[in-house]
């Protein structure tokens, strides 16, 4: 690859030998060379070229589409995502055109960075999928592994850690056939971090030590600082203090040495936390206060607010609790003002997908429009074009509302979890017997209480939006059951109510234990709420005819024949109101029902009437007790 100078030398030299053919290349291979160094120059090469391909005739469209190629990489680096998208789209119809397979595959992997970039992994993930399978065909191993790593990336995000490691060591494969040592060396990375958000600490701390052995036989040591930091917070989750604070002070050194001061502020902190745990508190105050110091400088409010809530625990543990608090304090109003930030953003490309996809909406019937059709058919065709861009008008709106219910779900679950953090911690210093202690339980309850609303809100759109996923397991459905009786019995003496559990085990089903736990416990809460105070409340599991049976039947206020119709719909309210002032939003059973189909089970209500008590039974799949180990 020719250097820059090399690259204007050439155009100025050849000022007027050069075809103009030849200079639109020159400056598209000029914009790919500026990206790393000047991403303002590279954009400046890239229109340049745009603009002269315009000029010719006849027209040159394999320089065009490459001009475009370049201005949407650089659109995406400055993370301009409907310019982006619109260049790549436009340079994806070119080179579909030419053809040209290769380009194909870069402006499809261009795509899926920008739905990246917006938050919309699964549409990201589609299109790198298209990009994989076209390198495929051209057997191009190092870009196969690129478009693996990509797909790996997406599925991360999406929490689906399995098919990330699975793409991940199918892109481990590619690099290692043609040798790629700083490929190998960046997967392993990932494949620890993946180990490492799965809980997995051991199989972490394996990935990152082969990763750093690549990168320092390379002398990449931007690589192996990194490496070295996340290593780091491995071992802190492994109470591996001594090897913790070795090789963050490690990480330290490079991070100096190359003047990474993000990365030095990451390092930094690390030492902080392992000095508070090994209760070297006049080191780990040191060490904190420099890290906050550089995050200060470099204007990383993550990071300030992440130090800041360091601190705290640090004069937590010293008993100094005013400035403990005064450290959380300044850490809430870090993360508030993330927080903004993020619901801007996020606001920001919720406007920015939806006008992309109303622009290829709007393209594609601009084409369909120009399609000959036969005079016949012509009406017809219209009043399907018509159908298709109401109904797309509808799920337009109906995914817009989702994703503004997860914004604000987001935006109101974090600021809740540190006003009850706040409580708590002026709870521990608080006279219990004093009104202010009540006042404070009081405010405790209240954001327990909206926490759980909020998080429901937050289910509901997750289950309807088609992105959730099961993990299930053969699971103890009896042990499980009792377990949230248990719970629950502590909420219903409250209530003065007395809750009967009759059953047998074994009773073994197939399920996602945490949502399992979440149809169980929305119907016994449901019980609780809507029965008066000093009822009873009787739970039943049986099994039978290979089937679990599991029924809540209460003396509460009963269904009416309005009520049993809007049931398990979505914010429905019923006649029936709570009988001790809990909240409700019509949430939890349209919740459960959506839960119980996705398990392969049934749900039914029966009940005689208002104020005759309810009757609910839920009926999963049998499933064969795990046979014990010999």
């Amino acid at each position: 690859m020719p250097t820059i100078a090399e690259l204007e030398q050439r155009l100025e030299d050849g000022e007027d030998n050069l075809d103009p053919r030849q200079r639109i290349d020159i400056m598209n291979q000029l914009a790919a060379a500026w990206r790393n160094q000047d991403i303002q120059q590279a954009i400046e090469w890239g229109e340049r070229a745009h603009q002269q391909v315009t000029k010719q005739q006849p027209f040159y469209t394999a320089g065009l589409a490459e001009s475009l190629r370049q201005l949407s990489i650089c659109y995406v680096m400055t993370s301009k995502y409907d310019q982006a998208l619109a260049f790549a789209l436009e340079a994806l119809e070119l080179f579909s055109d030419l053809p040209d397979q290769e380009k194909q595959a870069s402006v499809l992997t261009i795509i899926g960075n920008v739905y990246q970039g917006l938050g919309h992994f699964t549409e990201a993930l589609s299109y790198h999928l298209k990009s994989l399978k076209i390198k495929e065909e051209l057997s191009d191993q190092r870009g196969q592994a690129v478009s693996l790593v990509n797909i790996g990336n997406a599925y991360h995000e999406l929490k689906d850690y399995q098919q990330a490691l699975q793409c991940y060591e199918e892109g481990l494969i590619r690099y290692r056939e043609i040798n790629y040592q700083q490929g190998i060396a960046a997967i392993l990375s990932n494949i620890g971090s993946t180990h490492f958000s799965m809980g997995n600490n051991e199989q972490a701390r394996q990935a990152y030590h082969q990763s750093l052995e690549i990168y320092r036989d390379h002398k990449n040591q931007i690589g192996e600082s990194a490496t070295l930091n996340n290593l780091g917070n491995v071992y802190e989750h492994l109470n591996q203090l001594n090897e913790a604070q070795q090789v963050y002070a490690k990480a330290l050194t490079i991070k100096r040495q190359i003047g990474d001061r993000h990365g030095e502020s990451v390092s930094l902190e690390g030492l902080g936390r392992v000095y508070t745990r090994q209760r070297q508190y006049d080191l780990a105050q040191t060490h904190l206060e420099q890290a906050r110091e550089i995050a200060e400088a470099i204007k990383s409010k993550a990071r300030l607010s992440r130090i800041q809530n360091d601190l705290a625990t640090l004069f937590y543990e010293q008993g100094n609790y005013h400035h403990a608090f005064d450290a959380l304090k300044a850490s809430y109003q870090q993360e508030r003002d993330i927080l903004n930030d993020e619901s801007d953003r996020r606001a920001k490309n919720l406007q920015l997908a939806y006008q992309v996809e109303k622009a290829q909406k709007e393209a594609e019937i601009y084409r369909l429009r120009n399609v000959e059709l036969a005079q016949l058919n012509e009406q017809l065709q219209e009043a399907l074009k018509t159908a298709e861009i109401q109904r797309n008008r509808a799920e337009q709106a109906n995914e817009f509302k989702g994703e503004l219910i997860d914004i604000v779900a987001h935006d109101l679950r974090n600021p809740l979890q540190t006003i009850l953090g706040y409580i708590q911690l002026t709870l521990r210093h608080t006279d219990p017997d004093t009104n202010i202690a009540k006042y404070q339980q009081r405010a405790q309850e209240s954001a327990q209480r909206m926490i759980m609303l909020v998080q429901k809100l937050m289910n509901a759109s997750l289950i309807e939006s088609g992105k959730f996923k099961l993990e299930p397991e053969s699971v103890d459905f009896y042990q499980l059951v009792s377990d949230q009786i248990d719970h629950y019995q502590a909420i219903a003496k409250r209530k003065h109510q007395t809750i009967h559990f009759t059953g047998h085990p074994p009773c073994w089903v197939y399920g996602d234990p945490i949502w399992l736990r979440e149809i169980v416990g929305n119907l016994l809460s449901n019980a609780i709420k809507y029965s008066p105070f000093q009822k009873s409340i009787w739970v039943e599991l049986v099994t039978s005819n290979g089937l679990a049976r599991f029924q809540v039947k209460d003396e509460g206020l009963g269904l009416t024949e309005d009520d049993k119709h809007r049931l398990f719909g979505k914010f429905q309210r019923l006649s029936a109101k709570p009988t001790g002032e809990e909240s409700s939003i019509g949430l939890g059973l349209f919740i459960v029902k959506q839960l119980v189909r996705m398990h392969g089970g049934a749900i039914q209500a029966k009940s005689s009437g208002q104020y005759q008590g309810s009757t609910f039974t839920i009926e999963f799949p049998l499933l064969d007790p795990p046979k014990p180990l010999t």
